[in-house]
């Protein structure tokens, strides 16, 4: 009896095409886990988050204020003025100019406008976005860490406390830019579409819309989705997963893209933002990465090295560390670290050499 079943098995798992699924987690579907150390993390963050944030404030004619750094402040006037009808404008009247990169998040901005609040507390509802945003990302990086590594006790309390403190996310994020919020949606893509994780109608249409929301949020993220496609399709190769994951990523991927430049062309005029081509107009390839390199080593390198050479000495000595998740979090990070470096620099050294 116990043999039938077992042949019974064998032939679903033929009927599928699928070699090896890799480890089964009973309730693999992404929740929250009900962990005390988890929780004790979480509400460190948020202690850390609301002094942040409570640091801020000014007064001015006894009416207390919140600021977000330039250019947070530059989206929410372009939100401003499309809440009040003006459309997507620097000022009411004048002919539309995307000065920023952002489309979703100033379209966010523009919907906080709406709310009744007052305007001085603006600014406070997009830094407490940017609280929830936060601790949602650690969640998943925990969950994340405990589906790469589902023996270890310590390495998703660390991963998930690391992700919480890691000052420049916590900053850029808290002083009103997408970061935590478009990290947040891009590692739920990456945890959604792990082999291990059992793929339902439900959970692929979440996968989706994720995507989506992503690349009109900014269209930048399409480097790091690419890359979560580029796994999608390795896993295939190696019969880990279905052929009809990557296929559906795809789809959402492609219809963004064409959507932000449709619409940026049909609404502004040229298809990528303003700043683009003021900041790297006239910039040759070669010089960008060049100058790129240059920053990446300067600055971002000294941040990474550590954790690069951990993960390194991980790889070469400790046989159960040389997971392919593993690696493609690696590359990724690097990957993330290398791309902003490089635009910032051209900013500095070509346009603002005063600065």
């Amino acid at each position: 009896m116990i043999q039938k079943r077992n042949n019974r098995c064998s032939n679903s798992h033929r009927h599928t095409g699928i070699r090896n699924v890799g480890r089964k987690f009973p309730h693999n579907h992404l929740r929250y886990i009900c962990d005390f150390n988890l929780c004790f993390i979480l509400i460190c963050a948020t202690i850390f988050y609301s002094f942040f944030i409570y640091r801020t404030k000014f007064t001015v004619n006894g009416e207390t204020y919140f600021t977000l750094i330039d250019d947070a402040m530059i989206s929410m006037r372009y939100g401003r003025n499309l809440a009040a009808g003006s459309g997507f404008v620097w000022n009411p009247e004048e002919k539309p100019v995307e000065g920023f990169t952002n489309l979703g998040w100033t379209s966010y901005m523009a919907l906080i406008h709406k709310l009744p609040i007052p305007s001085s507390k603006i600014s406070l509802v997009v830094m407490i976005t940017g609280i929830f945003t936060l601790l949602g990302l650690v969640i998943v990086v925990y969950n994340l860490t405990k589906i790469i590594d589902s023996k270890s006790h310590y390495a998703p309390l660390i991963s998930a406390a690391v992700t919480a403190f890691y000052f420049p996310l916590v900053f850029w994020s808290l002083r009103g830019m997408e970061v935590g919020c478009i990290t947040f949606s891009i590692y739920l893509v990456l945890i959604l579409i792990m082999p291990e994780q059992i793929h339902n109608k439900g959970q692929e249409i979440l996968i989706c819309i994720l995507i989506l929301f992503s690349i009109i949020v900014r269209i930048d993220v399409v480097l790091q989705l690419f890359t979560i496609l580029c796994f999608s399709l390795y896993n295939v190769i190696k019969g880990k997963q279905n052929p009809h994951i990557p296929l559906m990523l795809i789809y959402p991927f492609v219809v963004g893209i064409v959507f932000v430049l449709l619409f940026q062309y049909l609404y502004f005029g040229s298809f990528l933002p303003n700043t683009y081509y003021l900041k790297v107009g006239g910039v040759s390839s070669i010089e960008r990465m060049t100058v790129g390199s240059q920053v990446f080593y300067k600055y971002a390198l000294k941040d990474f090295i550590l954790i690069c050479l951990i993960i390194a000495v991980g790889l070469k000595y400790i046989k159960e560390f040389r997971n392919k998740n593993v690696i493609l979090c690696f590359y990724y990070s690097r990957f993330n670290v290398f791309i902003p470096s490089l635009s910032e620099e051209i900013i500095q050294n070509h346009l603002m050499p005063h600065k």
